[in-house]
């Protein structure tokens, strides 16, 4: 099935005790300093482009929104 966006923030916020492991030690500390929803955002950026897709095209698909 394919992944919501609530369950995908679900798996971050559960998986936050692991945060940061395998990271250099710059970026975790950088990571660290943000909120947990900054992360979250982050953290969703990243699953989007592993899946080859645009958060903006997702949220905006008719390009209302997008930057001219």
């Amino acid at each position: 099935g394919s992944l919501s966006i609530s369950s995908t923030l679900r798996f971050v916020a559960a998986s936050d005790a692991a945060f940061g492991e395998g990271l250099s030690p710059e970026l975790e500390s950088a990571l660290q300093s943000l909120s947990p929803g900054e992360r979250e955002v982050i953290a969703l950026r990243v699953l989007l482009d592993g899946l080859g897709l645009d958060l903006q095209e997702l949220l905006d698909p008719k390009g209302k929104w997008g930057a001219k």
